[in-house]
């Protein structure tokens, strides 16, 4: 059985409940040259094994996962967010039960919309990727 590993970009957009997200086979892994779509607030690189013969057909999960690259946004935390948002029990709760250190607001949209910012996370200005 022949393997190959394959380069994707999934990208993510806010949607009514949770968010969505589409995925994309990339040549590489620079964002200088990524098409993001229109309305993305953010995306990560992964790759993915993919092997088959007569039989099997085999594919990975996702490996070598990057940082999420958020498109713009103001990092909060929690004293931040409870001191801005004191009335949104729902993110607080989140931060604390889950033990985000940081969420990142996002502009993507006139609803507030926040997600965790991790270790390895980036913010980028929006004006630093090409859109599509």
């Amino acid at each position: 059985m022949a393997f190959v590993r394959q380069t994707y970009a999934k990208f993510w957009f806010p949607g009514i409940l949770v968010s969505e997200s589409i995925e994309r086979q990339v040549d590489s892994r620079d964002i200088e040259v990524l098409e993001v779509p229109d309305r993305a607030y953010g995306f990560y690189f992964y790759d993915v094994v993919e092997g088959s013969d007569e039989v099997l057909t085999f594919t990975s999960d996702e490996l070598n996962r990057s940082g999420m690259y958020f498109l713009g946004g103001t990092v909060r935390n929690l004293a931040e967010v409870e001191r801005d948002f004191p009335d949104n029990h729902w993110l607080i709760g989140n931060m604390r039960d889950k033990e985000w250190p940081n969420v990142i607001q996002t502009y993507t949209s006139s609803i507030l919309h926040c997600q965790p910012f991790l270790d390895g996370d980036v913010v980028l200005e929006p004006s630093a990727v090409v859109t599509a």
